[in-house]
């Protein structure tokens, strides 16, 4: 039950809420939810609508695992509750794998979140009939997908590891543009550059960190965010701040407008965990034991344990004090975070032992990334915008237009434009014909290469690791824990 379907009672915001809920008959269902528990079978409390808004709510027969972490003075309680088709021996697997995230994710920020009536709770759905998806709540998450324990543990992981980190970094540590969130209107912020942004950057570094994958796994994970990223044409247009305050009309929003986004928009979400590999590994190359970890510890201790919600301005003071560099900071947030320009990683990666470099060097294209030519049509459609920059870009051709040919070749089918592209190289020119809302033209068009980058350990291109090397990439990568 997600508590948002409830009808928004605008007079009584503020005041308590208590709730019961009735199981079926016969049944042994029971709730996880984050609601406090009182002594009525299936009945709880909230301290007021917003609480009460933010906490969904599972009846069902799920399985459950607990487990305790240590806080500042007191324990508090992680809660599994698991709703698949699975066996107990999967649960028990999956909660030692949540138990190291959980464990290097504390490492990160120092200390747990007090969390509210001692206890936090992943309400996990894996069935092949729900809708795949993760939601951040105070003291709980949402966790769905298709695909079960046994098939896909790992993949859902990520998305444990991501909401989990969000009960520091957006449920504590809060933009001052979400407060106070308002239910009626969209709510616009600059921010979501670190509150997504940095929040993807660490859900797949921390599970890096407990040694569930490798470090060739792990590289691979970056090569698709960064070719998301460095191969979209979005940063001509926008600022990652700028970015941000999309969010209402490309986050789960809908159109019937037809619109341009593959051109225009890069998600914060994988913007800013660029962004934050970026700023992790240039601290880690430009300062003396200054990491990315210290600095979301000090917004963590300054705005998370307070709740003070923080502003865009005291990001890069925050920044400035943990390098004790003004100079720093201003340089990166002008440059990076009001300014559209990207980090230059390539140098950075090395000082780890990674190589950043063109996948497929050489190799000629006609369009970038995600466009298509959709040779399931009647005639070869071009199906997606054409990218700012690309060779079909340039020669004018767009979404919808159909190519008759290619130096005089028809294309009947996809090998035969793999065929021409074969015998050619990028800059050299061919000839196009093609047709555009009913009209035939002929253009010229110049092959571009292939823009596909990849991140891949020194060891994997026969290069080999200094001994600088394997403690630079031991700082970042390692585990933090004190026992996993």
């Amino acid at each position: 039950m997600n508590m948002p379907t409830y009808i928004w009672a605008r007079d009584y915001r503020d005041d308590p809420i208590a709730v019961q809920f009735y199981a079926p008959d016969q049944s042994n269902w029971k709730a996880a939810t984050q609601l406090k528990p009182v002594n009525e079978p299936l009945t709880f409390t909230a301290p007021d609508f917003y609480y009460f808004m933010d906490s969904p709510t599972e009846l069902s027969n799920f399985a459950e695992s607990s487990w305790t972490v240590a806080g500042d003075t007191t324990d508090y309680t992680i809660r599994l509750a698991l709703h698949h088709n699975g066996t107990n021996q999967q649960l028990y697997d999956y909660t030692e794998m949540a138990k190291k995230v959980v464990a290097e994710q504390i490492a990160v920020y120092g200390d747990p979140p007090a969390f509210d009536y001692g206890t936090y709770t992943f309400i996990a759905d894996y069935l092949p009939y729900v809708f795949g998806d993760g939601m951040e709540h105070r003291n709980s998450t949402i966790l769905t997908s298709k695909r079960s324990l046994q098939e896909g543990a790992m993949r859902n992981l990520y998305t444990l590891s991501h909401e989990f980190f969000h009960a520091w970094n957006v449920e504590r540590i809060r933009p001052k543009s979400l407060e106070p969130f308002d239910f009626t209107e969209a709510n616009v912020s600059g921010a979501l550059w670190f509150a997504e942004g940095f929040t993807s950057y660490y859900d797949d570094l921390i599970i890096r960190r407990t040694g569930l994958i490798d470090n060739k796994t792990y590289a691979e994970g970056l090569s698709g965010t960064l070719n998301n990223v460095l191969n979209a044409p979005g940063s001509r247009y926008y600022s990652p701040v700028e970015m941000n305050r999309q969010a209402p009309f490309v986050d789960a929003a809908s159109s019937m407008d037809q619109q341009n986004k593959s051109n225009t928009f890069i998600s914060y979400y994988s913007w800013g965990a660029v962004l934050g590999l970026g700023l992790d590994l240039k601290l880690r190359s430009t300062f003396a034991d200054i990491t990315l970890d210290d600095y979301m510890q000090a917004m963590w201790n300054e705005y998370g344990k307070t709740e003070t919600p923080y502003t865009l301005n005291d990001l890069q003071a925050k920044l400035a004090e943990v390098t004790d560099s003004t100079k720093f900071a201003e340089d990166f947030f002008s440059r990076h975070i009001y300014g559209s320009e990207q980090v230059h990683l390539k140098p950075l990666f090395a000082r780890a032992g990674f190589l950043m470099e063109k996948e497929y060097k050489g190799r000629p294209v006609l369009c970038f990334g995600a466009n298509k030519i959709d040779f399931e049509q009647a005639e070869p459609t071009i199906s997606t915008n054409t990218t700012v920059g690309s060779p079909l870009y340039k020669a004018s051709l767009d979404r919808g237009d159909i190519i008759i040919s290619i130096e005089g070749q028809p294309l009947d089918n996809a090998r035969v434009l793999q065929q021409i592209l074969t015998s050619r190289a990028p800059g050299d020119s061919l000839s196009i014909r093609y047709k555009s809302l009913g009209k035939e033209y002929s253009t010229t068009l110049v092959l571009a290469e292939d823009q596909t980058l990849r991140v891949i350990p020194f060891e994997e291109a026969g290069k080999s690791l200094t001994a600088e090397i394997r403690s630079f990439r031991e700082k970042w990568l390692g585990s933090k824990a004190v026992s996993n």
